[in-house]
């Protein structure tokens, strides 16, 4: 462990119980929710590392119930194929930054 915030909830008999929440090592979070009795219920939401609201899907005694509605980095309902198609180029984006600054170093 390197002392970051992992989660936050509590548990009840050995399972967890309640609201809970997950974080990103950069302390955002990450997904938050409900248990009852360790199995998820109601809504949960998770979240890019940038804060913006990921999904949404609901849940009853550890199930999902429905599709999943999912969020583009802008905040924007997008779908699985349309929000993949975004997160490639976003990679592709940054690795041609990260490979320039590369370059550009002197590693002598």
């Amino acid at each position: 462990m390197n002392g970051d915030l992992e989660s936050i909830g509590l548990y009840e008999s050995g399972e967890k119980h309640g609201e809970w929440s997950d974080y990103y090592p950069n302390g955002k979070i990450l997904k938050t929710g409900n248990y009852i009795n360790g199995k998820q219920v109601a809504e949960w939401r998770t979240y890019h590392s940038s804060g913006q609201l990921s999904s949404v899907a609901i849940f009853k005694d550890g199930k999902q119930i429905g599709k999943t509605k999912l969020y583009n980095l802008q905040g924007k309902s997008t779908s699985q194929k349309a929000l993949h198609d975004e997160m490639k180029e976003l990679m592709k984006t940054d690795f041609k930054k990260f490979y320039i600054s590369l370059q550009q170093k002197n590693f002598e």
